[in-house]
């Protein structure tokens, strides 16, 4: 994958990735006091309206609840750029999905 900078990411896809937070209201979201883990995170430069915005990205791949599935976390916090001042205070995003054959 490539951002608007020239950037080039490995996304891994294996179980693993991204330390999620264990307990309390955000907990099963990515915890971003822990540093960045290769090939599951990435600092991304937003392209089009904001361009030049960097998200701080990462994921997380667990088992799902049956044998073929898996839980992909994924969250991200805007760290810097053209974004607006005001945008470097707000929470981190986190999406949840399950993938596999259901």
């Amino acid at each position: 994958m490539m951002d608007c900078a020239g950037n080039v990411f490995t996304i891994q896809t294996a179980p693993g990735g991204s330390p999620l937070i264990g307990s309390g209201a955000f907990a099963g979201s990515v915890d971003f006091s822990q540093p960045q883990v290769p090939d599951y995170s990435m600092r991304y430069v937003v392209c089009g309206p904001g361009n030049g915005a960097v998200y701080d990205i990462r994921w997380n791949v667990d088992n799902g609840p049956t044998p073929s599935t898996q839980l992909v976390t994924v969250s991200a916090k805007i760290l810097s750029g053209n974004a607006s001042p005001a945008a470097i205070f707000t929470m981190p995003y986190t999406l949840r999905q399950y993938r596999g054959d259901f």
